[in-house]
C-alpha cells in the first residue's frame, strides 16, 4: 500500500500488506487494527502520527512537528 498526499489525514483501518508506505505534508497520519508483515514507513511533516493494534516487523516514522502515540501490540 503507497499514498501519498499533500495536505490531508490518511487513515486505514483493517489492512493486511506487505508493506505500508504513507506519505503527507500537512495532516495526520492514523492505522488502526493494521497487520503487517514486513514494514511500514510514515513520513509526515506537519501532524500526528496514531499507531493503534498495528503489527509489524520494521516501523519507520519521519517528522518535523507532530505528536507520535502507540497503543497495541507493535
Amino acid at each position: 500500500v503507497k499514498i501519498k498526499t499533500s495536505t490531508g489525514r490518511i487513515s486505514l483501518s483493517g489492512t493486511s500488506a506487505a508493506s505500508i508506505n504513507l506519505e503527507t505534508s500537512t495532516g495526520d497520519i492514523r492505522l488502526y487494527n493494521v497487520q503487517n508483515a514486513d514494514s511500514i514507513s510514515l513520513t509526515v511533516s506537519t501532524g500526528d502520527v496514531n499507531l493503534h493494534n498495528v503489527s509489524c516487523k520494521t516501523l519507520t516514522t519521519v517528522g518535523d512537528t507532530g505528536d507520535v502515540e502507540m497503543e497495541g501490540p507493535l
